[in-house]
């Protein structure tokens, strides 16, 4: 489903009702994924909207945008509108100057916050 789940746009650790407390991890809520945008049957440019959308979102509520690409679309010659829509997202990104890292350096920075 498009959208951020639960709401959230920030990285958490998450709750274990059973054990009554959190647990050590830290979770990056997925924010962009091009599966999910695929199954929804969408024109590129559409994507594309949504995509900045959420990303400006992000931006105004000082969140995580994780965008996850698979990387089966790169060699995939009837998918190359989605390689463009990866592209366009990073260097929207990047004109936003925001941080493009993995996963393990904002969960070691989100760490060093809590």
């Amino acid at each position: 489903m498009i959208g951020f789940k639960n709401g959230l746009c920030h990285p958490f650790k998450p709750f274990d009702v059973r054990a009554g407390r959190e647990i050590d991890i830290i979770e990056l809520p997925m924010v962009l994924a091009d599966f999910t945008l695929m199954t929804a049957k969408l024109q590129p440019g559409r994507i594309w909207e949504i995509a900045k959308a959420m990303i400006d979102r992000v931006e105004k509520n000082n969140g995580v945008a994780t965008l996850l690409w698979h990387n089966d679309v790169f060699g995939c010659g009837f998918r190359k509108d989605w390689v463009k829509v990866y592209v366009k997202i990073l260097d929207y990104c990047r004109e936003k100057n925001a941080w493009m890292t993995s996963g393990d350096r904002i969960s070691e920075w989100v760490r060093k916050a809590y």
